[in-house]
Order: structure tokens, then C-alpha cells, then sequence
């Protein structure tokens, strides 16, 4: 669990009496990047294949995924695989495995 050092540390604002609701800042500022970001690129991806290396928990990647033509998330924190899931976006957890393990992509 994210403890207020972490908020501290990100120089984002909290509320020391309530963790949940600097974590839902924090979730819902994180949004807002993501929606930005998407905006910013949109035009730029439509037709196209993306790759989003660090992708997350998807979050831009779910938005691609109508404007793309295919959409692929690289990370390698395993709790964020039912997300991807859920919105049928592939996830590979390690680079190599996208060139079928010859190392070089």
C-alpha cells in the first residue's frame, strides 16, 4: 500500500487524515495524463501498431486501442496482467519474447 512518503516524494499533494482519498488523486491525476498524452497522439497513431513500453496498467493503451491498428503493452509488473485481459490488449513482460526469443527485435 502507498504510504504518504511516496506523495511526499512525488511532490504531489495529500491529506494526511485520509490515504484513500490521496489515492484517488493520485488515480485521478493520473488520468488526466493519460487522456492528455492520447489526445497529443492520436492523429499520429491511427492505422498504426503501437507498442507501449512501461505501459502500466494500460490505461493510454486502452484508449489507442479504438484509433489503432493494434495495440501491445510492455511491462513487467505481473498484477496489471487482468487488466489487460479485460480489454484484450496483448502484454508481454519481457522485450525479447517480441522477437521470439532471438534478442534482437
Amino acid at each position: 500500500m502507498l504510504g504518504f512518503d511516496f506523495f511526499k516524494s512525488a511532490n504531489r499533494e495529500y491529506n494526511p487524515n485520509n490515504l484513500q482519498e490521496t489515492i484517488n488523486l493520485f488515480q485521478k491525476e493520473r488520468k488526466i495524463q493519460q487522456q492528455r498524452r492520447f489526445e497529443f497522439v492520436k492523429f499520429m497513431i491511427a492505422g498504426k501498431d503501437i507498442l507501449d513500453f512501461g505501459s502500466g496498467y494500460a490505461g493510454f493503451l486502452i484508449l489507442a486501442q479504438e484509433f489503432a491498428k493494434s495495440v501491445r503493452g510492455v511491462e513487467l509488473e505481473e498484477q496489471v496482467a487482468p487488466i489487460y485481459k479485460q480489454h484484450k490488449i496483448p502484454l508481454t513482460r519481457n522485450i525479447a519474447d517480441l522477437a521470439g526469443g532471438g534478442g534482437k527485435i
